[in-house]
């Protein structure tokens, strides 16, 4: 599969999780953003959403944390978008993941335990998962 194709995949997939949440996506006209997709949450603000494929390798999951223009090299999202949305095809899973959290290349989150159990600076994939960052914007709101 092409890198379009699985691009688009994801995409599709991302606004498929977040509208069966409850979550309403707007989708943007037109090439040029740094963004795919933008959502409405619940306080009523709007977030930028970049969509990424992850791959699983060696229990996590992987996944490009920055674009590469090809004119100025590779570029973080900090101050391009709010949130990577991450969708996994071996998993069928979306996870969401706050652009001020990424590292500045490769993302990492980690599906199976660690070998010797080690908990610190490992970013667990179910805490990034959708439906948990659905969870707390609701609860968020209803704190408000």
């Amino acid at each position: 599969m092409g890198t379009v194709i699985q691009g688009n995949a994801s995409e599709g997939a991302v606004l498929q999780g977040l509208t069966a949440a409850g979550i309403s996506v707007l989708v943007p006209f037109g090439e040029g953003l740094p963004f795919d997709l933008a959502c409405v949450v619940p306080d009523g603000r709007i977030l930028r959403v970049q969509v990424k494929t992850g791959r699983l390798r060696k229990g996590c999951v992987e996944f490009n944390a920055s674009s590469t223009d090809h004119g100025r090299g590779q570029r973080h999202y900090r101050g391009r978008a709010d949130v990577i949305a991450v969708h996994v095809p071996a998993l069928a899973r979306v996870f969401i993941v706050p652009v001020h959290e990424c590292p500045s290349s490769k993302g990492y989150l980690r599906v199976d335990a660690t070998r010797n159990n080690q908990q610190r600076r490992v970013r667990l994939a179910e805490r990034y998962a959708l439906e948990v960052w659905v969870d707390s914007l609701r609860s968020c709101t209803v704190a408000s």
